[in-house]
């Protein structure tokens, strides 16, 4: 079972984070509640310091909404950013991402869609 750590060990200095971090919310739905937790359980080992907020922020959002404990490694300064990040290159959006933006993302100055984690 790939862990969030070993996940990130591979995006480490690679382009592909997006392709990562989406092949293991793939298998995250699918994981029982157990191995969900297991997944999650340790910190990424990733030294970018807007990816860490990211994925901090992507288990905080998996956590609610699989309704598992959190982890206390997300609550970490390192997993919180001083300015805030978008994720879209349009201005206009900006204010639609503001107000999108689940909590998890929003209190680490990350703004995302309100479908970020939601893989089609």
């Amino acid at each position: 079972m790939d862990t969030l750590t070993k996940i990130s060990v591979k995006m480490i200095g690679r382009a592909d984070f997006r392709i990562l971090l989406g092949n293991f919310l793939d298998i995250f739905v699918q994981l029982s509640r157990k191995e969900k937790l297991l997944s999650i359980q340790e910190e990424p080992t990733l030294r970018d310091k807007h990816k860490l907020a990211y994925l901090a922020a992507c288990v905080e959002e998996l956590c609610r909404m699989f309704n598992l404990k959190k982890p206390s490694w997300v609550n970490k300064k390192k997993y919180f950013l001083h300015g805030p990040v978008f994720y879209s290159r349009f201005e206009n959006v900006k204010a639609l991402l503001i107000q999108e933006s689940p909590a998890a993302f929003r209190r680490r100055n990350l703004f995302v869609s309100r479908n970020a984690l939601i893989r089609a």
